[in-house]
């Protein structure tokens, strides 16, 4: 069996992106620079084990995206992205994703271990 993922990355600059596990550029594709956090996420078996829910990295941004949107098409062009702060590692722990006897269940909705 092989593993599948992908990786969620912050740059220096706090822009936050994803690259597949087998990425091996792992350089932020806004400003260029080496990712200063990481956090991997398991996609061997369709789990998802270890996401983080997109409405809980909203508690960690620091400057929100700014963008331009097409009046014709909708089309959205991103001027420049969110920035965000680094989490602690019990902040990921509490948000990620895990599994508990084949269901998937959420840390935050579960009682503090």
């Amino acid at each position: 069996m092989s593993y599948e993922g992908r990786i969620e990355h912050l740059c220096k600059n706090g822009h936050r992106y994803r690259t597949d596990c087998y990425d091996s550029d792992r350089r932020c594709p806004f400003c260029h620079s080496e990712s200063a956090w990481s956090h991997h996420i398991d996609d061997t078996n369709g789990d998802a084990f270890g996401t983080i829910l997109e409405e809980d990295w909203d508690q960690f941004i620091l400057h929100r995206k700014k963008s331009d949107v097409c009046e014709c098409c909708g089309h959205e062009t991103i001027i420049a992205p969110a920035v965000y702060r680094i989490p602690s590692p019990d902040e990921v722990r509490k948000m990620e994703c895990w599994w508990d006897d084949n269901t998937q269940r959420w840390r935050k909705c579960t009682d503090e271990e």
